[in-house]
């Protein structure tokens, strides 16, 4: 994402209750049932103390932002291999570089039709939060997926022009 101010839905997006919901997970009201968010901010560290992992990554860039250690990770295997809905996102890490923060994120598994646009924008949201916590002017996401598929039934809805 190359404008991290640019919000809007992409032109024809047929799910825009989508992004509402994944940005609540995130910044709204469903966030303390949010299992992204309770990883991202009360990860359980080794002695069983709550890590705010967001917060380790502001206070690192800001002492350090040259730093190439703020990192962060949702992913537990032992939970998440057998759960019905794993979260996506798996680990990220921040960097700043010429006064820009940029958020790499790392997703297991996307949808690229339905679950893709809702979980850029809610990242985007996030790298402007952190940049403005960090005290950068600039900020951008970049996304990689281990696995990005694309059902036929979506495909074929949208080629049909139902979307």
């Amino acid at each position: 994402m190359t404008e991290p101010t640019n919000q809007a839905l992409p032109a024809g997006y047929p799910y825009p209750e989508l992004v509402g919901d994944y940005r609540d997970r995130l910044f709204g009201d469903q966030r303390e049932r949010s299992l992204l968010y309770r990883r991202l901010r009360y990860w359980e560290s080794s002695d069983g103390a709550a890590l705010d992992q967001l917060a380790g990554v502001v206070e690192l860039l800001r002492s350090d932002p040259a730093s190439r250690a703020a990192g962060f990770s949702v992913w537990r295997p032992e939970a998440d291999l057998a759960g019905e809905y794993p979260v996506s996102p798996v680990g990220g890490a921040c960097r700043v570089v010429e006064d820009t923060l940029y958020l790499f994120i790392t997703a297991r598994s996307v949808d690229v039709w339905v679950g893709l646009v809702p979980e850029l924008l809610a990242m985007n949201q996030l790298a402007m939060e952190l940049c403005l916590q960090v005290g950068c002017h600039d900020c951008r996401v970049v996304y990689h997926a281990w696995s990005a598929h694309l059902y036929e039934v979506d495909y074929l809805t949208y080629v049909a022009g139902d979307a």
